[in-house]
């Protein structure tokens, strides 16, 4: 049986949403369209539309072991590892969940064989058969990569029941604003990744 994790409200969470562009989100935006490539652990059924009742965001579990900045730029422009500062307006933001969230916990399966725990099968089935789960908990798939500590740790939410976003965030800056530029910067070199600016 696959442990569960209960986050309590306060939990800080960090992630890096796009403001312009083609699909622009909130800091508070649940992804509605899916499930994506992108989107390891989509719920959505098939096939890829807007599903109403299958939201997610995707985080970063900023709870001081690692730099949030850090992972959070490592997952977004994992890509092709470059960060355009403007492309999109990539943003980024800190906010701590409003109330607890019970998380099904895959870091102790990090080392698994089984492939499922990364499909969207499996994701599906888990939302299915899991109704009280708010998302998942899982371990950065980047930590051979240089610059990626291993203890990141993702969260990835399902929009379901109540939510769990709080009416504000604790921090909301575009990564191109001039308080963050060292942070960018510093977090760019450790991932080896480009940095357009």
């Amino acid at each position: 049986m696959t442990p569960r994790t209960t986050l309590p409200a306060g939990s800080l969470l960090a992630r890096i949403h796009f403001t312009t562009g083609p699909h622009p989100a909130a800091w508070n935006t649940w992804r509605i369209h899916g499930p994506l490539a992108i989107g390891r652990f989509d719920p959505h059924p098939l096939p890829i539309t807007n599903h109403r009742v299958h939201g997610v965001i995707y985080a970063s579990l900023a709870n001081g072991q690692v730099d949030p900045m850090t992972h959070c730029l490592a997952e977004v422009f994992q890509r092709d590892r470059t960060i355009a500062l403007h492309r999109g307006t990539p943003t980024f933001t800190l906010f701590e969940i409003s109330r607890d969230v019970s998380l099904i916990d895959l870091r102790a399966q990090h080392a698994s064989s089984n492939p499922r725990s990364a499909t969207h099968e499996w994701a599906r089935d888990a939302y299915r058969d899991t109704p009280p789960a708010d998302g998942v908990l899982y371990p950065t798939g980047l930590a051979a990569r240089p610059g990626v500590d291993a203890a990141m740790t993702s969260v990835c939410l399902w929009k379901r029941r109540r939510s769990c976003l709080p009416p504000q965030p604790i921090f909301s800056r575009p990564l191109a604003d001039a308080s963050l530029r060292g942070a960018v910067e510093l977090a760019a070199t450790q991932l080896n990744y480009l940095l357009l600016v």
